[in-house]
């Protein structure tokens, strides 16, 4: 399918980006991992350049999606999650109950009064799914020895270990990901 850019683009991804919500699998689109938001928040490139392109942000590539560029000072992903929460407001009602799933007009709301930031935590928890596949986390130094000390269990060209972690704006933490393939043990 050949999808125009702007409305129709967004219209599409929040669309899908939404289907969770909507079914009751999540509260959050952030949290259901196989969407292309969930993707993008737990740090996929090839997702996040996508939502910069929906978003307006594309020229500027995947920087776009955690640095503020608008007039408004918001990032890429912040535009999107507004968005999101804005597009997914329960519209059909039958009685008090909502014949669909998606936020409230409160819910949305709030998230329009924080300009779709995140704290650092809800980021983090983002992440969940490398914990699941064989994270370390750490300091750099931490997961560097961590690295060394298992370095049979990664791939030959990989030459380091610590990875910084894009959610971490203090640039204290690191992972080391893709574990899962030969679990450390």
């Amino acid at each position: 399918m050949l999808v125009e850019d702007g409305e129709a683009l967004r219209t599409m991804a929040a669309y899908s980006d939404l289907n969770p919500v909507r079914a009751g699998m999540v509260i959050d689109p952030k949290d259901y991992r196989w969407c292309g938001y969930g993707e993008a928040m737990v740090g996929g490139n090839a997702a996040r350049l996508g939502l910069c392109q929906v978003a307006g942000h594309g020229e500027r590539g995947e920087a776009a999606w955690d640095t503020p560029a608008t007039a408004k000072g918001m990032s890429a992903a912040e535009v999107y999650r507004c968005w999101l929460f804005e597009d997914g407001k329960i519209r059909e009602t039958h009685g008090d109950k909502a014949t669909k799933g998606g936020f409230s007009t409160e819910a949305a709301a709030v998230e329009k009064k924080r300009k779709g930031k995140l704290s650092r935590a809800a980021l983090l928890r983002c992440r969940v799914r490398y914990f699941s596949d064989g994270l370390v986390l750490g300091t750099k130094s931490y997961v560097d020895g961590v690295f060394e000390a298992y370095r049979g269990h990664f791939g030959p060209k990989r030459t380091s270990g610590a990875r910084a972690l894009r959610e971490d704006a203090q640039g204290s933490l690191f992972t080391a990901r893709q574990l899962a393939v030969r679990a450390v043990g």
